[in-house]
């Protein structure tokens, strides 16, 4: 047998069926098939492991599925079998200055002397100290300009996408953040590499997603999809473990709220969501899970807490606590200013004060925001205009000199002070009023009395209807024509009794 004719023969087709390996995998890489390239390469290699040009080659087709370690193995493995092999080396610069390895980037660019490209990374390298100083000083829009500058160029660096993600955590920016250092948000194209792609197997960029985006951005399935994350790496992962907790039962109990207020059950909503003899309320626990994340230096504007102030807004509003509801209506507004129950409040605390144009101004604007389709805006607004014409005309809750919000036990006291003081009989004569005007006073009190203290003609007035004008008169024209048709008669003589309607109605006052 002739030996070296079959190891001639057997090299032979090593090298013929390596040859036919590379020209399928260099077709399979210009198609832009990439994974079967690499099936191919590897095999390529196994046969010929020093081979240069095929680790340049497979080195091609890793960075092309974002594989940029294994690309960059490759390339050194290249350069070291080919010192001298430029077209590695200057894939290898730029693939440096993608994944922020500026320095090494340059020692590349100067090997191929590439000054100006020299020049370039090197003025980033000085902005990502720029954007580092920036942040420890707290300058969060240096920080942002900085750190831009270099990530335009390290698109593929999880350290900037962090780095970045931190400032504008601090400008109060969550959806930058989250964009930096995830793909789900919308503004990023899919080819960018942020930075839990870019380290899939540290959970701290998860735990921190899972607390932006549930308790800033309020969205609990993803939230929670970034916290299976971070247990499916780490199975003990403390933070990871108490967050899944805390998101599971926070969640619940605000399902539970809206709930309740959707159905209009006000005093259930404000049992879940405030202090009560139930527990210190949703309230409360979000705001120390909150402050704890401002210790932990991540201060943020949260969407959660605006829909929990404004959901106690609307509760206590509705179910007539304007004390309780004031405080949360107004947090709301700071929060949301296009919050509608926190805008209808803050017009009805306007209205309380007879403030009635600037209450219109206030709910115009919620209306030009709203696009006119809010039935309650509008509603309020045709009310506020009622009670502004009104106010031109008679206002009986100034006649009574007693805010708009008082309850029937304030009017009363009101109303017999006043009496006391008008009363023709006890008018002090040294009080600068003639006997007539003194009479028309009385009669003014009287008939801001009848409609304040009647919860219907009470009712109607608020809603800007006066059932003593003209338009709101029964039928003959005269609003004391159920009383006889005089408002009523003065008896001099003293006496409790100092008035009497017609057909016998009598009126007493108290004294």
């Amino acid at each position: 047998m002739n030996v070296p004719f079959v190891f001639a023969y057997l090299f032979a087709a090593t090298v013929a069926q390596e040859a036919s390996l590379v020209a399928t995998a260099d077709g399979f890489l210009a198609a832009g098939n990439f994974q079967e390239a690499l099936i191919n390469y590897d095999t390529a290699l196994q046969q010929d492991h020093g081979n240069y040009l095929i680790h340049f080659k497979r080195g091609l087709a890793y960075q092309s599925l974002g594989r940029h370690n294994a690309a960059l193995s490759d390339f050194d493995n290249a350069l070291e079998s080919k010192p001298d092999f430029s077209q590695a080396l200057s894939r290898r610069a730029t693939l440096l200055a993608k994944v922020g390895n500026f320095q090494k980037a340059i020692e590349d660019y100067e090997q191929l002397a590439n000054t100006e490209e020299v020049a370039i990374i090197s003025d980033l390298a000085k902005a990502v100290a720029a954007a580092e100083e920036a942040k420890a000083s707290a300058d969060t829009e240096t920080c942002i300009q900085e750190s831009s500058r270099a990530i335009a160029v390290a698109t593929s660096c999880a350290k900037l996408r962090n780095l970045r993600a931190q400032c504008y955590i601090t400008r109060g920016d969550v959806h930058e953040a989250v964009g930096d250092l995830t793909q789900d948000s919308k503004r990023f194209k899919l080819t960018d590499r942020h930075a839990v792609i870019l380290d899939p197997a540290s959970i701290a960029p998860h735990a921190l997603l899972s607390n932006l985006v549930y308790f800033s951005l309020h969205d609990s399935k993803r939230a929670l999809a970034h916290i299976k994350k971070c247990l499916h790496f780490d199975t003990d992962a403390k933070e990871c473990k108490r967050l899944f907790r805390t998101v599971k039962k926070m969640d619940k109990q605000y399902t539970q709220a809206r709930n309740f207020l959707d159905s209009k059950q006000w005093i259930r909503t404000t049992k879940v969501l405030d202090k009560s003899s139930e527990g210190e309320g949703l309230l409360a626990a979000l705001n120390v899970e909150l402050q704890e994340l401002a210790k932990a230096g991540i201060s943020m504007p949260s969407e959660f807490l605006a829909d929990l102030e404004e959901m106690l807004c609307e509760a206590y509003s509705e179910s007539k606590k304007d004390a309780l509801a004031r405080p949360h209506c107004e947090a709301a507004l700071t929060k949301r200013p296009e919050s509608i129950p926190a805008v209808l409040a803050k017009a009805n605390a306007l209205i309380a004060e007879s403030e009635f144009e600037e209450a219109i101004k206030v709910l115009s604007s919620a209306n030009e925001r709203t696009g006119g389709r809010n039935p309650k805006i509008n509603e309020a607004i045709q009310r506020a205009q009622k009670l502004a014409k009104q106010a031109k005309q008679k206002d009986y809750y100034k006649v009574l000199d007693v805010a708009r919000d008082a309850d029937v036990k304030t009017i009363k006291k009101a109303y017999r002070a006043m009496s006391r003081k008008y009363h023709p009989d006890k008018y002090d004569k040294g009080g600068g009023l003639s006997a007539e005007e003194v009479e028309r006073k009385m009669s003014a009190i009287n008939e801001a009395y009848e409609i304040l203290s009647d919860p219907e003609l009470k009712a109607r007035y608020d809603a800007g209807d006066d059932p003593n004008s003209l338009e709101g008169q029964h039928p003959g024209g005269n609003p004391f024509a159920h009383f006889g048709g005089s408002p009523f008669m003065f008896h001099q003589g003293g006496g409790q009794q100092f008035f009497q309607q017609g057909n016998g109605f009598n009126f007493k006052f108290e004294f």
